[in-house]
């Protein structure tokens, strides 16, 4: 709005595995066509283009549906030719048309594709568009190993004009058509039509891209984007000067001469770059982008600049959360713990854990936020990446008495520090005297029979004291390490799930190949709870495939095990089973694997599983089917029971059943048809049985 409120009525909701809007381009009459990495827009398909009205209404009608028979679409670019729209990007099909990363699109009816406009030879994704008003479209493309612009004919079949190429040694980030047959282009190139230039020049668009000899402004970075306001140029990018002037990210240059920067206008963004940049009618610029000052003001990402000074006006921050739900747990009273990656639930600020009554709604009172410094954790065997950094909750665990033991990657809870594991009382507030202090991500927690704590995670201490990745933990007023408990797993290992059995064991899953000095164990083991935590040498099951590691366990009270995680096979006593990432084992002796019960039907991946007792098994798959919650025979082979269907528009990563109610979260924004936003509820022989409808941002 125009004193930079967000408008509460303008708010169509995009959804996707990462849902993101990379281009816009606003029609006269208001009317806004958005493009991007997303697959559905106010809960109704849209994938990665869509139009809106002025007032945020989605065209029911208007339905191009950009798709790439390789790779994931995505619209890069947008450009407006009167009553069509010019699409740049990666696709290969748009507008009921095969086309290559470009198309002319009708702004009417369902959004065709024009048959005839269809320009070849493109070799590279198309990043960025500019109309000359008239005869031809600019675009960025590549040459035979070297990048640059072309341009092609808006009418007819859009022939590229031959004689006019530019070619660069890097990429070109920006363009803005400038008037008097010329049009100047930003980026990190350093050489334009094989001549020195740092990353801004000017060619001639007469007839031949004529590189201008006189204007020189050079730029120590990058530059992301450019705005002609009349004999001026507004550059932003990354950069620490702009013609030998000392500028960081913005600049204002002039068009004539040799480009001098103007000396009046000189804001400074710091903290990131400046990858946006727009104009109102009143003269101000507006700016976005990763940067967290103006002018040593706070300004997170988005900021209003004075036409003329260039001074910023009142903050308008932009919030960057991650939907994401990553750890949930029932309290007695039936009220839900959800922990993850977000920042406000349901309209209240909450830092990655929130308590949800019985009905769904905010626990108000019940707040302890947990946050801090990311801290590092290394990535197990296996798995891709070394080092990884986030503030997150991971696991959840709730006592008899109904106190919250809460781990994950972070440094403080309610503002008090506590490194990657913390107990909270009843009453929400951190327990002061119970103190871990773990210098790694705890990613597992159980209560042994004495209700003593189990820890898992990556961390090489715990309570001061040195431990491998386990470690045992009393539960009264202090957190006592237990001094006898010293299962060891090696560095860089990764314990997701611990499952006592009641019987004096404990299961281990994750990613890990050596248990106490020993390599005998791919991703499972089966470990004494009691003593010093001995492994049971004679119950052995190895993971095999590609990446081996388990997500999550769980026993049916028959003296089975279930397993599910990233394999695609079972290896015990010299015998090979397929198994695509679901497998059941018998818990005691040897745990022989059930030579039938085999789900065959997915690529193996599933990152969690809910066990509820009603002859199904109700897992989530990590991997290649993200969005689904699948529900399986724990009879015969493991049919998928296809009655209860259930798909999201995102990712899921946790189940958790609770009476008859399973609950699911993830980073989705529709399940079941339904508009929900990072947190569901499904009654096990229905559908939303019971309303939960929080929004988790």
């Amino acid at each position: 709005m125009a004193n930079g409120l967000v408008d509460p009525n303008w708010n169509p909701l995009l959804a996707g595995s990462f849902p993101s809007v990379q281009a816009l381009a606003v029609a006269s009459n208001g009317d806004v066509y958005i493009g991007g990495d997303f697959e559905s827009v106010g809960g109704v398909l849209r994938n990665r283009l869509a139009k809106l009205s002025a007032s945020g209404v989605l065209d029911s009608n208007w339905d191009p549906a950009a798709v790439d028979g390789i790779s994931n679409a995505r619209i890069l670019a947008l450009a407006l030719a009167g009553d069509q729209l010019i699409v740049g990007g990666r696709f290969t099909f748009i507008g009921g048309q095969s086309r290559n990363r470009l198309a002319k699109l009708s702004t009417s009816g369902a959004g065709a594709a024009d048959p005839a406009w269809n320009p070849s030879s493109l070799s590279s994704d198309v990043h960025a568009l500019a109309f000359d008003g008239s005869q031809f479209v600019y675009l960025n493309q590549r040459f035979d190993g070297l990048q640059g612009v072309s341009r092609i004919a808006v009418a007819g079949s859009g022939a590229a004009d031959a004689n006019w190429n530019v070619l660069t040694d890097a990429a070109v980030s920006a363009m803005a058509l400038g008037g008097n047959d010329s049009i100047y282009i930003g980026g990190s190139f350093t050489l334009v039509q094989s001549t020195a230039r740092s990353g801004l020049a000017r060619l001639g668009t007469a007839s031949q891209a004529v590189l201008d000899p006189a204007w020189t402004p050079a730029v120590a970075g990058y530059v992301q984007t450019l705005l002609r306001v009349g004999s001026d140029l507004y550059v932003a990018g990354r950069f620490s000067s702009i013609a030998g002037e000392s500028r960081t990210q913005l600049a204002r240059v002039g068009l004539l001469g040799s480009g001098v920067v103007d000396p009046g206008w000189m804001p400074s963004a710091l903290g990131g770059s400046v990858n946006v940049m727009a104009r109102e009618s009143s003269g101000r610029i507006i700016v976005g982008g990763e940067f967290t000052q103006i002018n040593a003001q706070a300004r997170s990402g988005l900021a209003v600049l004075d036409g003329a000074s260039g001074a910023p006006s009142a903050a308008t921050d932009v919030e960057q959360p991650v939907r994401s739900l990553a750890a949930m747990a029932t309290l007695p009273d039936q009220s839900l713990l959800i922990g993850g990656r977000f920042s406000r639930i349901g309209g209240f600020h909450r830092q990655n854990l929130v308590r949800l009554l019985p009905g769904g709604s905010v626990d108000t009172a019940w707040g302890a936020d947990v946050q801090g410094v990311a801290v590092p954790y290394l990535q197990p065997p296996g798995e891709p990446g070394g080092f990884d950094y986030v503030i997150s909750v991971w696991k959840l665990l709730v006592d008899a008495a109904g106190r919250v033991y809460v781990g994950g990657t972070f440094e403080q809870v309610g503002g008090v520090s506590r490194r990657n594991l913390a107990r909270i009382g009843t009453d929400g507030q951190l327990d002061l005297g119970w103190v871990a202090d773990a210098d790694g991500a705890v990613a597992a927690m159980a209560f042994d029979a004495s209700e003593q704590l189990l820890v898992g995670g990556n961390f090489s201490t715990l309570a001061g004291q040195p431990r491998g990745s386990l470690a045992k933990l009393g539960t009264g007023a202090a957190a006592t390490l237990d001094a006898s408990w010293v299962p060891t797993l090696s560095l860089g290992a990764l314990p997701s799930v611990l499952l006592p059995d009641g019987a004096g064991s404990v299961f281990l899953g994750g990613a890990f190949n050596v248990v106490n000095g020993e390599n005998c164990c791919t991703g499972i083991a089966k470990l004494s709870a009691t003593g010093a935590g001995l492994r049971d040498t004679s119950w052995n099951i190895n993971l095999s495939g590609s990446q081996r590691s388990i997500n999550a366990l769980a026993l049916d009270g028959a003296g089975n095990i279930y397993l599910a995680g990233n394999f695609s096979g079972l290896s015990q006593a010299g015998n090979s089973f397929v198994r695509q990432g679901l497998a059941r084992a018998l818990a005691s002796g040897a745990g022989d694997i059930d030579p039938v019960w085999s789900p065959q039907q997915l690529a193996f991946g599933y990152a969690s599983l809910a066990l509820p007792g009603d002859g199904r098994i109700y897992v989530v798959s990590g991997i290649w089917f993200p969005g689904w919650v699948f529900a399986l025979s724990t009879s015969g082979t493991g049919l998928w029971d296809q009655s209860w269907n259930v798909t999201s528009n995102g990712s899921l990563f946790q189940i958790l059943a609770a009476g008859n109610t399973l609950y699911v979260g993830g980073s989705f924004t529709a399940i079941g048809g339904q508009p929900r936003q990072g947190i569901a509820a499904f009654p096990l022989d229905g559908l939303f049985g019971d309303g939960l409808e929080d929004r988790v941002q």
